[in-house]
């Protein structure tokens, strides 16, 4: 017990990667068909994937929608809220085109930074986390084919998409409860797993 309490993020990480294998394992069993990433277009290569998902993709997306989970530094507040919305600006027609939706979660993102301005508050309630966390996994349909996944039903959309939901539940949690650097290594690791997964499946 006291190892699990001192590295709680690890064990935490441990158990996120054993479910996501043993998750498809379930649905290639129960030959539920998955549509491919469009990070297969990376498969000749594989230094391109690699920097990436590992190094890119782990900075921009959790400046872009953790880094104001608590309140910092004002000004990079502001930027991580300007580059959130950026994201939101450029969601998928399939689920969040519409207008009112990116107008509403550009309209939270200046609540929160008018909040962080004028009040004490030093994190976000919990229910506009879970707003932010559902936002970045859906933000990941722009993975897959647009044409495919208009067609494939609200329960495939949600299969396509619960790693990164679960994923963007986790990673909230930890900024919220540690220092910002640790959502970064956990996004960069649980990177690092899935392309070396994705390398030597492609061996096989």
């Amino acid at each position: 017990m006291y190892f699990i309490k001192k590295h709680k993020i690890l064990f935490v990480f441990c158990i996120h990667i054993i479910f996501i294998i043993v998750a498809e394992f379930i649905l290639n069993y129960l030959d539920v068909h998955l549509e491919k990433s469009k990070l297969y277009e990376y498969e000749k290569n594989l230094l391109g994937l690699f920097i990436s998902a590992v190094v890119v993709a782990p900075l921009v997306e959790e400046f872009a929608f953790r880094y104001f989970l608590v309140k910092s530094n004002l000004l990079l507040v502001g930027l991580s809220l300007f580059f959130n919305s950026i994201f939101v600006l450029s969601l998928s027609d399939v689920l969040l085109g519409s207008i009112y939706i990116k107008f509403s979660i550009i309209t939270l993102n200046i609540l929160v930074f008018i909040s962080y301005f004028f009040f004490k508050n030093k994190k976000l309630h919990y229910f506009v986390v879970f707003v932010y966390f559902a936002v970045f996994g859906l933000i990941h349909i722009d993975n897959y084919d647009q044409k495919v996944i208009k067609d494939i039903g609200l329960s495939n959309l949600l299969l396509q998409i619960y790693p990164q939901l679960l994923l963007g539940g986790i990673l909230s949690y930890i900024r919220i409860r540690y220092k910002f650097i640790e959502v970064i290594k956990y996004h960069s690791a649980y990177n690092f797993v899935l392309v070396m997964l994705y390398i030597v499946s492609q061996k096989n």
